[in-house]
């Protein structure tokens, strides 16, 4: 019966890539992904497409829900 009640607890994850860490106004939608562990190597990769590694940064957020008309909320942000 536990193991039925942790599979359906499912994790979404958001990817975001920012190209200048120092304007986060600017950022690129990487997809959802199944884990913190899948978003963060997308992330990376998506960085060094744009030869962003040193100038860049990304941010994953746990099931993000749009706030009306505002940003989107998440649950947890991590990198």
């Amino acid at each position: 019966m536990i193991l039925f009640l942790l599979s359906g607890c499912k994790q979404d994850w958001q990817g975001f890539v920012y190209q200048d860490k120092h304007n986060l106004a600017n950022d690129i939608k990487l997809g959802h992904f199944s884990s913190l562990e899948d978003c963060r190597n997308s992330s990376h990769k998506a960085l060094t497409k744009l030869n962003a590694l040193s100038t860049g940064d990304y941010e994953c957020g746990l099931n993000c829900k749009l706030n009306g008309d505002g940003p989107l909320i998440c649950e947890e942000t991590s990198r």
